[in-house]
Order: structure tokens, then C-alpha cells, then sequence
């Protein structure tokens, strides 16, 4: 696989505020990043915090990322677009055609190898999908793969691939579900009968949703749009995962409780 060099983060670039992670008691994490402790919303009390701030070090050219995408035609991966891909095609609505008039749209940003986001998801991932089902918010996930270069495997464009191949056959949401409640440690690299099997029987997609579903990820069709969404994260500066959007503004949604309620409430907040 082609490697491309590795990208400055732009001068007096911080941490963006809304890269916390919060959980009950959480294990140890991989080496570099930074720990520090929060309280999440005044009714938690004694809550253990882990900060996954990743540093974004690669810079990327989309020529490298067709040579690397797989084995599938250039015409075939520049053409495949997920069915629920965002006007801008910088992201996919995890909940389309369901949010109310006027409703905020929460953007999250984030790497299926990411260990914080996988936290987050957790801590306020149900209130999330809530929210989302009930047409109160926009949910547009927007996968970045840039922890494929510092962990030194491919885990998590082929993730980002399989996802929008889940959402081809109308199980974005569940796929999405399915990698974080089940995925290893962070380093660990997904195998193929993960992405290609396991994690798409527990999202739902059998019969001949499987195989469209298969026949998507193993061409790698969706690789044009993944790198396009790669590439929208670094025009954009996003500098670590996962980090939050409401309408448009970023916000520290660790701020929240974890109730749909709350949750809510930081959204509209930071929406103004």
C-alpha cells in the first residue's frame, strides 16, 4: 500500500474542545494520547475521563488514495455514492428523511479505530440515535481514516468503506452501531470476516442485502466517496476525534448529560 507524507498540523492549531471522552472507570489507552480529567454535567460525580486528542499527521493526495483504495476500477470508485450521502457528499445522514422542519444538524466527525470514539459512543450514543429516530436532529457522520497511517494498517478505511456499503442496502445506522459495540482495542486490526460477516449480521443486512452488500465492499465502490470525506475533514482542519458540529459550529459536547434531553439542549445551544 502507497504512503504518503506526513502533514504539519497548521501553526497555533489547538485541541479542538469537543475531542473529550468520558466513562465509568475506563481502561487504560493506547500511547499518545493526552488523559485528563472532567465532570460531565452536574449529576455526575467521580466520573474517570480519558482525552483522545489525535494528533492528524498525515497529509493526503487523492491520486495516492485511488492507488491505495483497492482493487476496484477508478471509474467504479469515483462513481458509487452511499444513497444517503449528504448534499455536499462530505458525509452520510444517518437518519434520512426523518428530521422535523428546521431541525439542528449534529455532525460528528470521527475514526472507526478511534478508542474516544468509541467511548463517546457509548456514553452518549444512545441519546444520539434517539434524538436522530425521533426527527429532533440531522445526524450526518462524516469518517475520517487518518489512524490507518500511526497505527500502520488499513483497518480504518476498509471500516469506512463497509459502512457506506451498509448504507447502500439501508443499514448505515446498524453497521455504524454494530463496529463500535463491537470493535477490538484500538491498534487491533479488523479482519475481513469482521467487516464482511460478523459486523454485518449484527447490523441486520442477510440474503441478497448481504451479497449486494459484499459484492460493494470487496470492489471497494465506496472508495472514491471515503477519500472524499477524508480529504473534506482536512480542508476543514479537524484536527482529532471525535469532534462535534451543530450546525455548522463546533461545540464540547462532553458538556452534556447523557440524556436526549440534554444532549438536545447543548445541540440547540451551540446551533444559536
Amino acid at each position: 500500500m502507497a504512503k504518503t507524507p506526513p502533514r504539519k498540523r497548521p501553526a497555533g492549531q489547538g485541541r479542538p474542545a469537543s475531542a473529550k471522552a468520558t466513562a465509568p472507570a475506563p481502561g487504560p489507552r493506547a500511547g499518545g494520547h493526552r488523559r485528563r480529567l472532567v465532570v460531565v454535567g452536574a449529576a455526575v460525580v467521580a466520573v474517570a475521563v480519558i482525552i483522545a486528542v489525535v494528533a492528524w499527521a498525515v497529509q493526503r493526495h487523492t491520486s495516492a488514495r485511488a492507488t491505495t483504495a483497492g482493487s476496484a476500477p477508478a471509474s467504479a470508485m469515483s462513481a458509487a455514492v452511499p444513497p444517503s450521502a449528504s448534499s455536499d457528499g462530505l458525509g452520510i445522514i444517518a437518519n434520512p428523511g426523518k428530521a422535523a422542519s428546521g431541525a439542528p444538524t449534529l455532525v460528528e466527525y470521527q475514526d472507526y479505530q478511534c478508542s474516544a470514539c468509541k467511548i463517546y459512543h457509548e456514553f452518549y450514543g444512545p441519546a444520539i440515535r434517539q434524538l436522530a429516530q425521533e426527527g429532533k436532529i440531522v445526524f450526518e457522520v462524516r469518517t475520517l481514516t487518518f489512524l490507518d497511517t500511526g497505527l500502520k494498517n488499513d483497518s480504518s478505511k476498509r471500516a469506512a468503506n463497509a459502512a457506506a456499503c451498509a448504507d447502500l442496502v439501508g443499514h448505515y445506522q446498524q453497521y455504524y452501531d454494530a463496529i463500535y459495540d463491537n470493535s477490538p482495542a484500538e491498534g487491533t486490526n479488523f479482519t475481513e470476516d469482521q467487516l464482511r460477516v460478523e459486523w454485518a449480521a449484527k447490523a441486520g443486512i442477510t440474503g441478497q442485502q448481504l451479497t449486494t452488500f459484499q459484492n460493494c465492499y470487496d470492489s471497494r465502490a465506496m472508495s472514491g466517496f471515503v477519500a472524499q470525506v477524508d480529504n473534506g475533514g482536512l480542508r476543514a482542519n479537524i484536527a482529532g476525534t471525535p469532534t462535534f458540529l451543530a450546525n455548522g459550529k463546533q461545540f464540547d459536547l462532553s458538556q452534556a448529560k447523557r440524556t436526549p434531553d440534554s444532549v438536545l439542549a447543548a445541540i440547540q445551544k451551540a446551533a444559536g
